[in-house]
């Protein structure tokens, strides 16, 4: 996801926490979606007449898009589709705006239409893609072809269920030889050799002009998620520490890691509930049983990750 420019990147060890290490996703064809100016090159265009050539009829089909209104419409169509095609890989060729120094993205520029320019924000598209990843039973695969591309991590919001599963984009500024090759290298990997999509992507970055600028990222949103909670749930932890006796809090802070990472039996159960049910919220647990066993996690080993995380900053 795209940072501050000041800020260092942190990673954990989730190792221990994803109880299915193999992220399975199911897709139909790759809907290539270039909502792109009228003097941009095609690069959409290119990529669905490389591909054409090389996939069965039907693996690929190419919707150019005039406005915001045309790219949602482009979605809804694909969803209503679902059931005859399966679910599609969303392919978008845009432009990702360019943030001000120590901003990030918000979101994906083109054509308004009416001779100007508009931005569909991360939170809206988020909004459109979501019934095409519940109608796909969470199989959602989404690529930004753009610019700052990887922004599309910010289009998820919680206590609501998860745009798409998986994303790739570029996590900064990225030249139009640059995409054009690397994303024929994805594509060929993936579609026609039949490669692991982890592969797919590597092998996509070795036709970067630019590798030492920017990353073709593959993200999944089961690590994302997990991490952003460990991240994010430190003033909740802080907060129950204030509440712990004063000579046990002495106790907590002069002990070894191990014991310093511990909360109270009740706080435990507190946050465990709280992460049991916002994660069967966002992964639809109830709506897709199926979905328990795809993105199954250790909740107490996350909760024990959180508490070591704020226990080191």
């Amino acid at each position: 996801m795209p940072k501050e420019s000041s800020e260092e990147e942190t990673s954990f060890d989730l190792g221990g926490i994803l109880k299915n290490q193999v992220l399975s996703l199911r897709f139909g064809y790759l809907l290539i979606i270039e909502w792109l100016f009228d003097e941009d090159e095609k690069t959409g265009l290119a990529l669905y007449q490389w591909l054409s050539e090389r996939l069965p009829e039907g693996k690929v089909k190419y919707v150019k898009c005039h406005s915001p209104k045309d790219l949602a419409e482009s979605l809804g169509e694909a969803q209503r589709d679902v059931s005859l095609k399966g679910p599609p890989i969303v392919h978008f060729e845009a432009h990702g705006e360019e943030p001000l120094p120590g901003d990030i993205p918000a979101g994906f520029i083109g054509p308004d239409g009416l001779g100007g320019s508009a931005l569909v924000t991360w939170e809206h598209l988020g909004d459109v893609l979501r019934p095409l990843n519940i109608e796909s039973r969470l199989n959602l695969l989404v690529v930004g072809a753009a610019c700052y591309g990887e922004g599309l991590l910010l289009s998820a919001h919680p206590g609501q269920p998860i745009p798409f599963v998986a994303a790739i984009g570029y996590t900064s500024t990225v030249s139009v030889m640059s995409l054009k090759f690397s994303l024929l290298e994805l594509y060929r990997g993936l579609l026609i050799d039949k490669k692991e999509l982890g592969l797919a992507v590597e092998a996509a970055n070795l036709d970067l002009f630019n590798p030492e600028e920017v990353e073709l990222r593959l993200t999944s949103m089961v690590t994302q998620w997990a991490e952003s909670f460990i991240e994010g749930i430190g003033p909740a932890i802080e907060k129950i520490r204030t509440h712990i006796p004063h000579g046990a809090a002495d106790q907590l802070k002069d002990s070894s890691s191990v014991e310093k990472s511990a909360l109270p039996s009740d706080a435990m159960r507190r946050l465990r509930w709280g992460l049991v049910a916002t994660w069967e919220q966002i992964w639809m647990f109830s709506d897709f049983p199926e979905s328990e066993q795809r993105f199954a996690i250790d909740f107490d080993r996350l909760i024990d990750l959180a508490v070591e995380h704020v226990d080191r900053i």
